[in-house]
């Protein structure tokens, strides 16, 4: 009879070893090989973060409004190597971005978007993560804002136009496994 095992040691950093104990005979006559498989990094920590994106406009007319490409972006997984930079990022170059806001002005209006979180924490039953670990910049450019529950202002413009806009997660080891959400409130208001 021929038996395998396998076991895992998750090791302070997120490194792991793993082997195989493999134990063959009769139950007078064991005999007992191990092997190692290796060791390394864990490819990814169950960290889940998401983003809803809702929209509004400050004056109610049918042509001033805003419109979003998704209304929600997915970070996906959380990997080691996000862990070890700190941080997980959407939309990195200026070639690609994580949202297209796509604001519709027939009248050329002054305008700016602003934005805010909902909630000061990230809604999650796993810990705790402040609305500021999540961040904001207008596609490849310049320095990364972090989100607070008060208005920022994005962009400004006139007419019709886009925003394309990056987003980074800051992330290390003390967050604990688990999914984390949070709604992003991006707001169109006429700029006086």
């Amino acid at each position: 009879m021929k038996t395998e095992y396998f076991t895992t040691r998750y090791l302070k950093g997120g490194s792991f070893a793993t082997a195989a104990m493999t134990t063959s005979g009769s139950s007078h006559n064991n005999t007992a090989s191990r092997k190692e498989f290796g060791t390394g990094i864990l490819p990814f920590i169950i960290i889940l973060i998401t983003l809803s994106i809702c929209l509004k406009t400050s004056i109610c007319r049918a042509d001033f409004f805003i419109v979003a490409d998704s209304g929600s972006v997915d970070f996906g997984y959380v990997y080691a190597s996000d862990l070890m930079k700190g941080f997980k990022e959407i939309g990195a170059s200026s070639l690609d971005y994580a949202q297209k806001i796509t604001i519709i002005d027939t009248e050329t209006l002054n305008w700016e978007i602003t934005a805010r979180a909902t909630t000061p924490e990230f809604v999650s039953i796993a810990g705790h993560k402040a609305c500021g670990h999540l961040e904001w910049r207008l596609n490849g450019t310049g320095n990364y804002t972090p989100f607070t529950t008060n208005e920022n202002i994005v962009d400004s413009g006139s007419g019709d136009g886009a925003v394309e806009i990056d987003y980074r997660v800051k992330t290390d080891w003390t967050d604990k496994p688990g999914s984390y959400s949070i709604t992003i409130v991006y707001t169109l208001a006429e700029a006086i």
